[in-house]
């Protein structure tokens, strides 16, 4: 049976690996990214260590773990050393002057310890986590609790924004996964679901962009309930996002795990009833009409609704009879504002352009403050080149043009009855690629026997690893063999059941 389950899924693999990567906008828009911008890219924004580069890169990386490109990951690589010192100290004004945004790219640096083993970038992870959490440094917050923004008691005082969530939440969801950290993992759960019961509308199903808590210290913020006046496309992206990668690093044992997936369902549910009919995406201010004075299709705040949707359908977080149709309408017609650059830039002649999106906006006072920002591309040929479109359309792509890392449906061992199993187990495998050890940490829902298999693509096993009974909760694996580099897969089995299944490369 498990020799029948292992030829199925080959299948599937054998056919994505004879799709032409370079056709896709995955690729396309990675290559032209590190041909315009060099030897970093922070060539592009000049912003340093700061989100508005660590979008664009975690976008890369997303495409990097399909493709396993080696200029990819040197790409990544280069951008954090030019930052991150031998001994993992951050070269970085996070404390005083960026706040949140300076978060974002303790991402990339977990994403290099799981593709390198380096201490480095640990240690380097380790002291962003405790500029939110440690003892040493005492991060502003709410009276309830809720992260400000930035440390600056002028602009940012007792304010929250969605894209705060996006900016350190995830960093922390998946910072706890890999080290067992149960404090940041409760932390990005509950600073996501916090902001959310200010900001949700039971209404639309959308949340406003961000919330005072003092409710009267900035002209943006409405008085009797300190929220924004809009519902801004881009804020909406940056939360549901953050959802998802949450989600990603939770495991289903966790007490919250079912309410941030009903939180993922209702806002998927205002998402689907303001999409566009005509386009397939969404406008900047999302519930306002297209009628509406001046309001545009926004293309960052739709790419990232499209990762949103279709990661969500991939995991079995929403069902694909009803938001598969609305996010293949998305990215047909987003494929629409997808241009070619007739300039040069770094030496790179044209390739791919994004159109129509909203360059870097704080929180305005109104809905005609939100659209006197008119929307830009990148690259252009002259002004600030706005990283929003490429982070967007990276992630979308990088949902859309390649198959899921496992498989929708497997066999039940002992019958031929297909079942769904994506995420009834997490599992996070690393490094990619590997060399003679690799590291598996799994969340199992319920306890049982684990059996770890790697075969080749030929079906024989490589390694058989029999580790007994396990209780509910999460363990950590290794496996150490050394074996021809190439691509293998990873089987973990769970009372007789093949529960997951991960593509793994042995490198040379």
């Amino acid at each position: 049976m498990i020799k029948k389950i292992f030829t199925s899924c080959l299948i599937i693999v054998a056919g994505f690996s004879a799709i032409s990567q370079t056709t896709t906008w995955s690729v396309k828009f990675s290559n032209a990214i590190i041909g315009r911008y060099h030897p970093t890219i922070n060539a592009m924004t000049n912003k340093g260590w700061e989100y508005s580069n660590g979008i664009i890169l975690v976008g890369i990386e997303k495409v990097y773990k399909q493709t396993h490109t080696a200029s990819y990951l040197n790409y990544i690589k280069a951008y954090v050393d030019a930052y991150v010192s031998s001994t993992g100290v951050v070269n970085s004004q996070i404390t005083t002057r960026l706040g949140l945004d300076g978060l974002h790219p303790g991402l990339l640096c977990l994403f290099l310890y799981e593709q390198t083993g380096l201490s480095k970038y640990k240690l380097a992870a380790q002291h962003l986590r405790d500029t939110l959490m440690g003892p040493a440094f005492n991060y502003p917050k709410t009276p309830e609790g809720g992260y400000w923004h930035r440390n600056d008691a002028v602009n940012f005082k007792n304010a929250e924004l969605l894209d705060g969530i996006y900016m350190a939440q995830p960093f922390l969801a998946k910072y706890g996964a890999l080290f067992n950290d149960h404090a940041a993992t409760d932390t990005a759960v509950n600073q996501a679901i916090m902001l959310y019961n200010h900001l949700y509308s039971n209404t639309t199903h959308l949340i406003k962009h961000a919330w005072d808590y003092d409710k009267n210290t900035y002209a943006w913020a409405v008085p009797s309930t300190g929220l924004s006046t809009e519902v801004w496309s881009r804020g909406i992206g940056w939360y549901t996002m953050a959802l998802i990668e949450i989600l990603r690093y939770l495991p289903r044992t966790h007490p919250k795990y079912n309410q941030l997936v009903t939180i993922l369902g209702n806002l998927a549910t205002g998402i689907k009833t303001y999409q566009d009919a005509t386009s397939g995406l969404w406008f900047d201010i999302v519930d306002s009409p297209k009628t509406a004075k001046n309001n545009y299709i926004e293309t960052s705040g739709s790419g990232m609704f499209i990762y949103t949707l279709r990661t969500a359908i991939d995991s079995g977080w929403l069902s694909s009879t009803s938001y598969l149709p609305v996010v293949n309408k998305a990215w047909t017609g987003y494929q629409a504002f997808i241009k070619t650059y007739s300039g040069s830039i770094g030496g790179y002649s044209g390739g791919p352009q994004i159109t129509s999106f909203c360059p870097a906006t704080g929180v305005l006072n109104n809905y005609s403050a939100y659209v006197a920002v008119r929307p830009v591309s990148v690259p252009t040929s002259g002004g600030t080149q706005h990283p929003h479109g490429y982070a967007a359309t990276l992630m979308a792509a990088s949902a859309m043009e390649f198959l899921p890392p496992q498989p929708v449906t497997t066999v039940r061992a002992g019958s031929s009855q297909e079942i769904s199993v994506r995420e009834r187990v997490k599992a996070v495998v690393y490094p990619g690629p590997f060399k003679n050890e690799l590291h598996i940490n799994v969340s199992f829902i319920k306890p049982g026997n684990v059996e770890l298999l790697l075969k080749d693509y030929s079906g024989n096993t490589i390694k058989s690893m029999s580790l007994g009974y396990n209780n509910a909760g999460t363990h950590n694996y290794s496996i150490q063999t050394n074996i021809a580099s190439g691509p293998y897969l990873l089987y973990i089995i769970h009372n007789n059941e093949i529960i997951n299944i991960q593509k793994v490369i042995r490198m040379k």
